[in-house]
């Protein structure tokens, strides 16, 4: 019955198998470039992003938690609130990194969130330049605005494969 194998197969039979695994090939592909691309460290710094509410408080020294927010993500939407309440709690400032939006984000969708400063990432630095990708996504700064914790926090830590880059490099 194996003999029969190869000649049962028509052209479509084979095609409908090369396919799935030239597809599974290409996003493999990708996959690696993606992880062996040299990101940049991840720093919290405000002149790279647009302020579109909140209240600042300069003299603030301690952790800040910042969560992307992708305002068509009903998940984000209502998980951010409920971190803010979270770390308020603790006593930490809660900033919502708006991401992957082209146009500046409607204000009134921001109440809802609960954060004391919501951020817009014009320059698409959190998915671009840091290589992130989970909306949702709570990533812990010291006062200098260091990552605390996660993948690439740390001076010489590695995400993935590749080294991080320095910032604006």
């Amino acid at each position: 019955m194996s003999r029969d194998l190869p000649h049962a197969l028509s052209f479509g039979g084979w095609f409908l198998l090369a396919l799935p695994l030239a597809a599974l090939l290409v996003l493999g592909s990708a996959w690696l470039l993606d992880r062996t691309r040299p990101w940049e460290s991840a720093r919290w710094r405000t002149e790279r992003f647009v302020l579109l509410g909140g209240r600042l408080d300069p003299s603030y020294r301690g952790e800040r938690w910042v969560i992307a927010v992708q305002p068509e993500c009903p998940h984000c939407m209502a998980e951010a609130p409920v971190l803010a309440d979270s770390a308020r709690r603790l006593g930490i400032r809660v900033v919502a990194l708006v991401v992957d939006s082209r146009a500046q984000p409607a204000l009134h969708r921001a109440e809802t969130l609960r954060v004391d400063e919501l951020w817009w990432d014009a320059q698409g630095v959190w998915r671009h330049r840091w290589g992130h990708r989970l909306y949702g996504e709570l990533m812990r700064f010291d006062a200098e605005g260091r990552l605390l914790d996660g993948p690439d926090a740390g001076r010489g830590s590695t995400r993935g494969l590749a080294r991080p880059r320095e910032e604006g490099r």
